[in-house]
């Protein structure tokens, strides 16, 4: 219900609007399951090259936001990643590519084991997934709002 994030750049805030929309839709476990949901227009726009491989490329576009470029391999099928444009208020619009492989098969299901994401001026980020717990237990309070978003809410509240 509350979109929010904590930033030693911004500190804490909760997320309106556009940011909050484009967030919503950048942690989406399953975008390509909710495409309905989360986008207004999907469309394939041919193949290009994209890591290395020949990729159909399948943009989404949502009336708020920027498009999301995906990138799906001709051969495997399988998602070799995505190019999105953001924006944030502290330092604007910036082009994020990431990149997925090291697929392994997980109950039946193809899953990415890395995930590269490329940020401007060179800087990359590097996840990689050791094991994934399908089904597993989750803990309710996984989910609870930190203190300081959950005291911006009921400050907007009140007001």
């Amino acid at each position: 219900e509350t979109a929010w994030q904590v930033s030693q750049m911004t500190g804490p805030e909760i997320l309106e609007g556009y940011r909050r929309n484009q967030l919503v839709r950048q942690m989406s476990l399953s975008p390509m399951l909710e495409v309905d949901d989360i986008y207004d227009s999907v469309e394939c726009t041919g193949i290009e090259e994209f890591a290395g491989e020949d990729c159909y490329v399948l943009v989404m576009k949502a009336e708020d936001s920027e498009p999301v470029y995906n990138y799906f391999s001709v051969d495997s099928k399988l998602l070799m990643g995505n190019k999105m444009t953001t924006a944030d208020p502290a330092i604007g619009k910036m082009e994020i590519i990431t990149k997925a492989s090291d697929y392994k098969d997980v109950d039946g299901v193809k899953m990415s084991h890395v995930s590269t994401v490329e940020l401007p001026q060179g800087m990359q980020m590097i996840t990689k997934i050791d094991a994934y717990d399908v089904n597993g237990d989750v803990k309710k309070d996984l989910f609870d709002l930190p203190q300081e978003i959950q005291a911006l809410k009921e400050k907007n509240e009140d007001q």
